[in-house]
């Protein structure tokens, strides 16, 4: 009986220090600490059945948060999503977790789930008996519609990665995360369109020619921020490419006003080169904003110099920043943006 009673304690502090943790000034992961230790001398829990699951975007700063987090917990399992795939994937991921009868913490990082039906179901998991959601995200429009729930945390003015690398710097495996500190300002710098450093476009092009797997394992094994011979060819090969399919986009782009009186660029254009042919069209055409339209993936993706384009893609259903955003379509819609 005393073995047993034992065992429970210390069952029940181990996994409130594993949720225990202060989320970005809120009172979420003190509350997690209480109940997971409260739970756990009454329990007795058992840590076999824990289990930590990512779902992330599959932009560079999305893989950035894959990188750090599977450098934090090698036993992290990690789904690379879109927009219009991470209501689902949440859904079976919150579904594994309960139809198994296993503990856990789902991460959330740089992107949001949007069918209100999905929030319920991570709002009722969220029960903090060893079940735990974190959200990490910095996209206004997102920031909106959750800000109320206890588990979203949300800074706009710093990428997804760099949100969670300062939340992991504040824990045990801070040391494990740490090397990675340069690497992540690099990120932040391209994804939030700062441009500061040469180097962090170039991380994005590697990321494009390499593919994310190659990817997430070179930087997980050699230093994440250093450019070497090899990775230099690639890039150069990958830009040559991405040369001629921007000077393409420019030459096929189609112009109108959109219903704000906005002058907009549109063009067809693989998602993954959104941001690259955003850019190099917007630095040779006197636009208000660019609309890109994937046709594979049927959303389309938006870049602005400074007309606020996040309101007018939540208008449509989407979401995003004020100079970076983006919405799904119907084939029916497609002709109403040429």
């Amino acid at each position: 009986m005393a073995l047993n009673g034992l065992r429970r304690v210390f069952n029940g502090i181990f996994q409130g220090l594993l949720l225990g943790r202060t989320v970005l000034n809120t009172t979420v992961g003190r509350d997690n600490l209480r109940r997971a230790v409260h739970l756990g001398l009454g329990k007795g829990y058992v840590l076999m059945g824990f289990r930590r699951v990512m779902v992330t975007h599959r932009d560079l700063d999305g893989v950035a948060c894959g990188i750090i987090g599977k450098a934090a917990y090698p036993e992290l399992e990690v789904f690379y999503e879109n927009y219009d795939t991470v209501d689902k994937r949440l859904e079976e991921v919150l579904k594994s977790l309960l139809d198994n009868k296993e503990f856990g913490i789902v991460y959330i990082t740089d992107l949001s789930p949007k069918q209100q039906h999905i929030v319920d179901m991570l709002d009722k998991f969220n029960t903090g008996d060893a079940r735990s959601v974190l959200l990490l995200d910095h996209h206004q429009t997102a920031k909106d519609r959750l800000k109320d729930y206890s588990w979203a945390n949300f800074k706009t003015d710093c990428c997804g990665a760099m949100i969670l690398f300062d939340w992991l710097m504040g824990c045990t495996c801070a040391p494990r995360v740490q090397r990675f500190r340069v690497f992540i300002k690099l990120v932040n710098d391209y994804d939030m369109w700062h441009h500061n450093y040469p180097e962090s476009r170039l991380l994005n092009y590697l990321l494009a020619a390499m593919g994310m797997e190659l990817f997430i394992k070179r930087c997980l094994t050699r230093p994440a921020d250093y450019i070497n011979e090899t990775d230099d060819l690639l890039i150069k090969i990958h830009m040559q490419k991405l040369e001629k399919y921007c000077k393409r986009s420019l030459e096929t782009m189609v112009e109108h006003r959109d219903e704000y009186g906005y002058r907009v660029g549109v063009v067809f254009c693989e998602n993954h080169y959104a941001s690259e042919v955003g850019h190099y069209i917007l630095s040779r055409a006197d636009l208000d904003y660019v609309a890109m339209i994937d046709m594979r993936r049927m959303s389309v993706s938006m870049r602005s110099k400074k007309v606020d384009i996040g309101k007018i893609a939540e208008a449509k259903g989407g979401g995003g920043h004020k100079l970076s955003a983006g919405y799904n379509i119907q084939t029916q819609n497609v002709g109403g943006l040429l």
